[in-house]
């Protein structure tokens, strides 16, 4: 299950950063027709993605730790 939502999230990011990406350009005032790849926007969405990644498994964590701790304290 956490295969599928680091690939959802991988390709959601790809796409945002390869076709979606034009106002990270205005808003960093990057210059588009000096990067025809959107290798910035790439980079930037990925990025965010990435984080949104860690924040998700460390969340996840701590929950488990919680129920764990929960657990051991019901025996």
């Amino acid at each position: 299950m956490l295969r599928l939502i680091i690939f959802a999230v991988f390709a959601l990011t790809y796409y945002l950063g390869r076709f979606k990406s034009d106002w990270l350009y205005a808003l960093f005032d990057q210059d588009m027709t000096a990067d025809p790849d959107r290798i910035f926007g790439l980079l930037t969405t990925m990025g965010a993605g990435a984080l949104c990644l860690l924040i998700l498994m460390f969340v996840a964590g701590c929950m488990a730790v919680g129920q764990r701790s929960a657990v051991d304290q019901e025996q």
